[in-house]
C-alpha cells in the first residue's frame, strides 16, 4: 500500500551531512600507455556496429580486473561502454565524447554512463559515438567479490564491479569493503572513498553533482560527487535491527532494490522477506525527503507458481527500472513487480502465470516490452511473449539481441502475437498463436560475453 509521508516520517530518520561519512584516498593504481586495441574488436552490422571486449583472464590471485581505454579528443567527456561478464572476471570500460542530452529517464549527457546500462530504463546504449581508434590509458585491480547468492545463476549481478560515468569521474561500488570510489576518468588516480556500514552489491546513480547508492546496511546514500561528502541518508526499512547475513552483519531489512534515478526523484526499495515486510521509496533527490512509500505490498494474498493462493510478495533485489509512469522491481529468481511511478500503486505481479519463465536480478524495458532472464514480457500485463538474447542494447525502436552464434536486429514496435499454421511429422495441419518481432538484419557472431549500442556502432 503506497502513501505519502507524515509530518513525522516512520523512514529516512532525517540523517544529513556529517553523519559517520568517512572518505579516503589511496591512489594505488597501476597505469598503461599507448596499448592500442585491435581495430578488428568490433562487429559491422549495415550501419550500426556492436562492440565486442576482449577478454583478459585475472592472475592466480582471483583479482577482478578492468581495464580504461584512453580516447584522444579535445573535450574529454567519457562515457562507460563496457559491459561486465559474470563468465568473466575481465570489465572493459570505453570512453568517448558527446554533447549533452538531458532528457527524463535517458542518460542526463550522451557522454555520460550514469546509472547501470546507462539509463533508467537500462538499455545498454548511448548516444555518444566511439573513435575508430582506442588506446589503453590505465588498468585497475580489484579484490574478487563474493555474491550473496552464491548458488542462484539467475541472481550473480552482485558477483562483479559495475561502475558508472559522470563527467570525469568513474563510482565504482563494493561489497568487498563495503566502499564507493571516485576515480579520475583520465589518469585512473583514485579522488576519494566512501564506507557504508554495509556491503555495497549494487551500482549507483549519478546526476548533476551528486551520487547515490544503496547499502546491505538498509541506507540510501546521497554523496557529493566532488569529494564524497555525504548530503543525506535515507533508512530504507522501519529500524536499524541487525541480523546476520553472508557472515556480515547487516540490516533486516538491507536495501538491495537497488537506485534508479528519473525526473529528480531517486527509487529504491528495503526488505528481501516479504513476510518480513518490503518497504519501495520515492525520494526526493535534492532533499532527502520522501515522495512517498509503499510498505503494505511485501505480503499479498496471491496465487504461487503451483496454483494455490498464499501470502507472498516481490523480495527485491537488483537494479529498478524507470519507464513512463511504471517503476519495475526485479524480484530475485522471480518475475519483477510493477507499480505506479508517480504514486507507489501496486500495479501487476504475474508469480503464478511466470513461475518457470524470466526471473533474476537483470530487468530492463523498452516500449512495448520488458525483459528478464532471456525471455520478453508485455509491458502492460506481463504476459509471456518469448526468449531473447543472453546479452540485448534496445534503442530508437530496435532491439539488438544475441544468443548462440547469431546477431539479430529486430523492429520493437512490430511486436504482437500472431496466429502460425504448422504441420507436424505427420503431416498433419495446425494452428497456433505465437509472439512475432520483424527482423531488420542478422550475422553470424563468435562468442560475446558483453553488448552495447554506441551512437551509430
Amino acid at each position: 500500500m503506497a502513501r505519502k509521508p507524515s509530518g513525522s516520517p516512520h523512514y529516512g530518520n532525517g540523517l544529513k551531512a556529517g553523519d559517520s561519512a568517512t572518505v579516503r584516498s589511496d591512489n594505488a593504481i597501476a597505469l598503461y600507455d599507448d596499448a592500442i586495441v585491435p581495430s578488428d574488436s568490433t562487429i559491422g552490422l549495415s550501419d550500426n556496429a556492436i562492440a565486442r571486449s576482449e577478454r583478459t583472464i585475472a592472475n592466480a590471485d582471483t583479482k577482478n580486473v578492468f581495464t580504461v581505454n584512453r580516447l584522444m579528443f579535445s573535450r574529454i567527456r567519457l562515457s562507460i561502454l563496457g559491459l561486465l561478464s559474470v563468465l568473466s572476471t575481465m570489465l572493459s570500460l570505453v570512453a568517448a565524447s558527446g554533447p549533452d542530452n538531458a532528457c527524463g529517464t535517458r542518460c542526463a549527457a550522451a557522454a555520460d554512463w550514469p546509472m547501470w546500462r546507462c539509463d533508467a530504463h537500462r538499455s545498454g546504449a548511448s548516444a555518444a559515438e566511439l573513435p575508430a581508434r582506442l588506446s589503453l590509458a590505465w588498468s585497475l585491480a580489484l579484490p574478487a567479490l563474493q555474491p550473496a547468492w552464491p548458488d542462484q545463476a539467475k541472481m550473480q549481478l552482485d558477483s562483479v564491479y559495475e561502475p558508472i560515468v559522470l563527467g570525469q569521474r568513474l563510482f565504482v561500488g563494493s561489497s568487498y569493503d563495503d566502499s564507493l570510489t571516485a576515480y579520475d576518468t583520465r589518469s585512473g588516480r583514485e579522488l576519494w572513498r566512501f564506507h557504508a556500514n554495509g556491503p555495497i552489491r549494487f551500482a549507483p546513480v549519478a546526476w548533476g553533482e551528486r551520487v547515490c547508492v544503496a547499502s546491505d546496511d538498509g541506507y540510501l546514500y546521497c554523496l557529493k560527487a566532488a569529494d564524497g561528502t555525504l548530503v543525506w541518508k535515507f533508512r530504507g526499512g522501519p529500524s536499524d535491527r541487525r541480523i546476520l547475513g553472508n557472515e556480515r552483519l547487516i540490516s533486516t531489512w538491507p536495501a538491495r532494490g537497488a537506485p534508479v534515478f528519473a525526473d529528480g526523484i531517486v527509487y529504491f526499495a528495503a526488505g528481501i522477506w516479504p513476510f518480513m515486510g518490503v518497504f519501495l521509496h520515492a525520494v526526493d533527490g535534492a532533499t532527502g525527503r520522501a515522495v512517498w512509500t509503499n510498505d503494505g505490498d511485501g505480503s499479498m494474498y496471491i496465487k504461487q507458481p503451483h496454483n494455490a493462493d498464499s501470502f507472498a510478495g516481490v523480495a527485491p533485489q537488483g537494479p529498478l527500472v524507470a519507464i513512463g509512469n511504471r517503476l519495475l522491481v526485479p524480484g530475485g529468481r522471480s518475475v519483477p513487480a510493477c507499480y505506479d511511478r508517480t504514486t507507489g500503486a501496486f500495479q501487476y505481479y504475474q508469480l503464478a502465470e511466470n513461475g518457470k519463465k524470466g526471473g533474476g536480478s537483470f530487468v530492463a524495458a523498452g516500449e512495448p516490452l520488458l525483459f528478464n532472464g532471456n525471455a520478453a514480457f508485455d509491458l502492460t500485463t506481463e504476459k509471456y511473449l518469448g526468449t531473447v538474447g543472453s546479452l540485448f542494447a534496445f534503442a530508437d525502436g530496435r532491439l539488438y539481441d544475441a544468443g548462440g552464434d547469431d546477431l539479430r536486429v529486430r523492429d520493437l514496435a512490430s511486436s504482437k502475437m500472431e496466429a502460425v499454421e504448422t504441420i507436424d511429422r505427420k503431416g498433419l495441419k495446425s494452428t497456433t498463436v505465437k509472439w512475432t518481432l520483424r527482423e531488420l538484419a542478422e550475422i553470424d557472431i563468435p562468442p560475446l560475453t558483453a553488448l552495447i549500442k554506441s551512437g551509430s556502432r
